[in-house]
């Protein structure tokens, strides 16, 4: 099954954490499609391919494998 969202908002800069000693960067973004809204935090390998204002198909899958 796949899912049709909309970017509705995503901050501006990068925030940078630390995992595993390492430096790494995240992003908010609030995500939403005609039933409702959330909040979805993007890691540093995608940020700047989701942009605001635009759609996108994520597979269930997708969410599935997400390593938070």
């Amino acid at each position: 099954m796949d899912f049709k969202v909309r970017v509705l908002t995503k901050e501006e800069h990068k925030q940078p954490i630390v995992q595993n000693e390492k430096m790494k960067y995240k992003c908010d973004c609030v995500i939403g499609n005609n039933t409702n809204s959330m909040k979805l935090v993007l890691c540093e390998n995608i940020i700047d391919h989701i942009h605001a204002g635009k759609s996108y198909i994520v597979p269930l899958q997708e969410f599935k494998r997400a390593n938070f």
